[in-house]
């Protein structure tokens, strides 16, 4: 059985590494969110609705889309040898799940859907940006004490 390369195994933690710390981040914000709710008298679906229509629910999930969008690119930036590539291709696969949101809940404001899928792009490019500022400072005072 043929290896697979280190560039794709970048790549596979990277997928992981978004939908880990997305689903860690979205219970946080959801028990939160709950800590100023009376949960106990309501049902499932009325707890849904309530949840879809809260702008708290909706900043933070956009704010936690941000912040995992960011940190994956960078790492991706850290770890890839041809990162470049590797961004582009996570890129796209967060173009085809932002379609793939906007199929399953067609209910979201036209708004949120355009960003769903227009975002990924310069989100990745200023995580890839972050990372490489990063790696420059921490080069030089490595070159001044040469």
């Amino acid at each position: 059985m043929k290896r697979l390369s280190v560039e794709f195994n970048v790549l596979a933690m990277a997928c992981g590494l978004y939908l880990v710390v997305s689903i860690a981040c979205s219970i946080l914000l959801t028990l939160v969110w709950q800590l100023n709710l009376d949960v106990t008298n309501q049902n499932y679906q009325a707890l849904a609705q309530q949840a879809e229509q809260s702008p708290f629910i909706i900043i933070g999930s956009a704010i936690i889309g941000v912040f995992t969008t960011m940190l994956t690119a960078a790492f991706i930036t850290f770890r890839a040898k041809r990162h470049g590539l590797q961004l582009v291709y996570f890129t796209g696969l967060l173009i085809l799940y932002g379609v793939l949101s906007i199929v399953l809940h067609p209910e979201a404001s036209m708004l949120i859907n355009v960003l769903k899928v227009l975002s990924p792009a310069p989100l990745c490019y200023f995580g890839y940006l972050i990372a490489t500022q990063y790696q420059q400072k921490k080069q030089m005072p490595s070159l001044a004490a040469e």
